[in-house]
This record gives structure tokens, C-alpha cells and sequence, in this order.
């Protein structure tokens, strides 16, 4: 009812607005949220920006929640089919379930945009798990860092697949995370 008598919808992606079919045929916008591109750049000091937050040379950076919409087990499936090293950025309000995979996972809960993008900064992928997204703003600020991104398919937002992402099926996630990393 909101939407039928507004002026103007917005909304942060062409994926989102497109689950409110309902709303065809009135003025609607799309205005992603934006990414902080003074602060979201690739590091010019990742060896420093490593040593500051304890992240392995060469770890793949996730950011999400530990939830089953973010991939958290498919994260968790790639890091047992892998010898990598992950720095995870979690938003959960509890720091809760956590797992070690032989001290390859690095942890950071709610952090600052500026540690955000220095943990960003110390990694060489990123990657995305999420089984549904409708702008990943993550992936936004890990691309802007410089990172490559590898993306499960299908994602929402990723209908279309943007020049510095790879989108993998489950099934592929780990040979093109490997590829992504020899890149």
C-alpha cells in the first residue's frame, strides 16, 4: 500500500526491485549503495596491512554472516576442500560458532569501514558465498581493493557478470578460486 501511493521507488538493485513484481508500471529507480572509493582502493602496503591484522599472505577475504543465506557452510565446504588460508569478516552481533581449519581462518567481528578495507586490502580474492544477494556491497569494496571476486552461481545481483568477478557453481567453486589465485 506504501509503494502504490509513493511518488517514487527506489531501490538498491535491478534484483531486488524485479521480486516485487507487483509494483510494474510505477515510477521506481534503481540507486546502488555506494562504495567509498577514497577508502576502498587497492593497498599500496599489503604486506603492512598483513602484519597489522595477522592475515596469512595470500588468504581469500569473506565477509558475511554466519547464516545459511550467506553461504556460511559452503565457506566452510571450500575451506575443507582447500589448503587455503581465509581472513573472514563476520557481522553477527554474537561472535558464535567459529572453526579453526588448522588456524587457517582469521576472524574479525563488526569492524570499522577503515579496517574493513585494510583487511580487504591484505588479501588476494575475494569471494562470495551467498546463495542470494541483492547488490553485494562486499564484493563492490573488495573489487574496488583491487581483489578479484569469485561468486557462487546463481546470485541474484549477479545476473549479468561483472568484468572482475568469476561466477563459479558450487560444484566449480574451488577450481576457479584456484585459477583466481594463480591470476
Amino acid at each position: 500500500e506504501v509503494c502504490q501511493r509513493a511518488d517514487v521507488i527506489v531501490a538498491n538493485s535491478a534484483y531486488t526491485l524485479s521480486q516485487y513484481p507487483e509494483l510494474a508500471g510505477l515510477d521506481a529507480r534503481v540507486i546502488p549503495l555506494p562504495v567509498d572509493f577514497d577508502l576502498f582502493r587497492p593497498s599500496p602496503d599489503r604486506a603492512s596491512h598483513q602484519h597489522k591484522h595477522g592475515i596469512r599472505p595470500g588468504s581469500l577475504c569473506w565477509v558475511g554472516a554466519a547464516t545459511s543465506i550467506k553461504g556460511w557452510d559452503i565457506l566452510h565446504r571450500v575451506a575443507a576442500a582447500t589448503t587455503h588460508n581465509f581472513a573472514v569478516v563476520r557481522k553477527d552481533r554474537d561472535k558464535g560458532p567459529e572453526s579453526a581449519w588448522g588456524g587457517r581462518m582469521r576472524y574479525f567481528y563488526r569492524v570499522s569501514q577503515e579496517t574493513l578495507a585494510e583487511i580487504m586490502g591484505a588479501c588476494r580474492v575475494g569471494i562470495c558465498t551467498s546463495r542470494l544477494e541483492t547488490q553485494h556491497l562486499a564484493g563492490l569494496e573488495m573489487a574496488a581493493c583491487g581483489l578479484p571476486v569469485v561468486a557462487l552461481y546463481p546470485v541474484g545481483v549477479y545476473a549479468d557478470e561483472p568484468p572482475w568477478t568469476v561466477l563459479a557453481p558450487e560444484d566449480k567453486f574451488v577450481p576457479m578460486l584456484d585459477s583466481a589465485l594463480a591470476k
